[in-house]
Parts: structure tokens; C-alpha cells; sequence
């Protein structure tokens, strides 16, 4: 699978714990063998359990390719002061793409995290695995920001210097089913975790709640597994 017209030495990639990053993760290392990749992820404090399945696909794919570098973690904390106010005085301009201020906290948190790691590893190409809507009504007012009626740039600039290479963004989660299914992934699919509740409705974070978007979008796309 192609990625990239020129193939780097050093790549960052932001793995959540989800399915899609855990996909793209396996493709890079599977490929571009050459190529040493970071991995970087965000300890959401309200939702830690992401975290967990992130190391947990970082370990297991330890064992089948040598090419990974640092895993580097970072905190993200949606209740901080000064990040509360900071995105919902930024919610109030409409440039943005988030849908929440909360949504646009964790983005403005997830740029100072990058921007360290950039800084700590000097490397400037960050990869991630963001996908675009399913072309269902009652999911694109959940999730403006990825709509299906968008087709945005592979490539684009970061804000914290270099570039991102967003391989997904213009396919929705079922181009993502097909990667598991093609490169036979059932061994990676149970290590993911795609659920935004809250302890109180997941047993604290034990089980997916079944009713988010993110579960709803899950369910869509890998109907073979739920």
C-alpha cells in the first residue's frame, strides 16, 4: 500500500487505541519497513482506558516488526481551567471544525503534546487516521467536522511544523473493515477500544457502551464482529 510519494526515514503516528489508528499503525510497519516509526498518544484523564489499549496495540505489534520507535504519551485533561476556557472562548469563533468545546479542548491539547514530541524528536512527518463520516443522514450532524460531502487534502500543513498525512480522511470506517478483513486482523481487533462514555456507563470503562457515535459508527462498519 502506497502512503507516500517519498518514503521517510522517521515518521510520527498518533495511535488512540481505536480502530482506525491501529489499522494504519499495522500498514505502516508492515510496508515501510525502513521506516522507524513513533507512536504518540493522548491520555484523555475522563477516558483512560484508550490509553491502555494503545499500549497494549503498541506491545503486541512489537512482537511482529521491528521498525517501531518510541512509544511517547502525553496528558489531556478535558476538565483543566485553563483549557475550559480557553476552548469555549475559541468555540465562539466559527473557523473552527470541532463540534464542542470540549471536542476543541482535546484538539488544542492534542497540538501542545505534538508539538513537544516534534521538538523532543526533531522529526517533522505525523501520520494520522482520521476518517470521514458515513454517508448516513443521522450521522453527519453528529460529526460535521468529518463530513462525507468534503474531500480534503491527504497532505496538510501542521500547526505545530511539518506535516500530517491523513491517509483515511475522504474513505468512511468500512474502508477500514476492509483493511481487517484483507490483512486478516482479527487478532488486532479485540486490542480496540471505540466508546466515549463515561465510567458510570461502561463500568468503568470495563465495556463499550454501545449508544455513542463511536460505538454506532463501529457497529456500522464491522458488523461481522458486534
Amino acid at each position: 500500500m502506497k502512503l507516500f510519494d517519498e518514503i521517510p526515514e522517521k515518521i510520527i503516528i498518533s495511535v488512540s487505541g481505536g480502530l482506525d489508528s491501529a489499522s494504519l499503525f499495522y500498514l505502516l510497519c508492515k510496508y515501510y519497513p525502513n521506516t522507524e516509526v513513533i507512536v504518540s498518544t493522548g491520555i484523555v484523564k475522563q477516558n483512560p482506558k484508550d490509553a491502555e489499549c494503545a499500549r497494549n496495540i503498541v506491545s503486541e505489534m512489537r512482537k511482529r516488526f521491528s521498525n517501531i520507535g518510541k512509544h511517547y504519551e502525553f496528558d489531556i485533561d478535558l476538565e483543566d481551567p485553563f483549557w475550559v476556557e480557553t476552548s469555549e472562548n475559541l468555540f465562539k469563533d466559527s473557523t473552527h471544525n470541532s463540534n464542542s468545546a470540549i471536542g476543541l479542548s482535546k484538539h488544542l491539547q492534542q497540538i501542545e503534546g505534538l508539538k513537544k514530541i516534534r521538538e523532543e524528536t526533531n522529526v517533522s512527518i505525523f501520520m494520522n487516521a482520521t476518517t470521514q463520516n458515513p454517508n448516513i443522514d443521522y450521522f453527519d450532524e453528529i460529526e460535521p467536522g468529518r463530513s462525507s460531502n468534503i474531500i480534503r487534502n491527504t497532505v496538510t500543513e501542521t500547526p505545530y511544523g511539518g506535516k500530517i498525512y491523513s491517509p483515511f480522511i475522504n474513505n468512511d470506517k468500512k474502508f477500514v473493515a476492509n483493511i481487517y478483513k484483507t490483512e486478516e486482523l482479527d487478532w488486532l481487533y479485540p486490542l480496540t477500544r471505540s466508546c466515549i462514555a463515561s465510567a458510570k456507563e461502561t463500568n468503568n470503562f470495563e465495556i463499550e457502551c454501545g449508544e455513542c457515535y463511536w460505538c454506532k459508527e463501529k457497529a456500522w462498519a464491522f458488523p461481522n464482529y458486534t
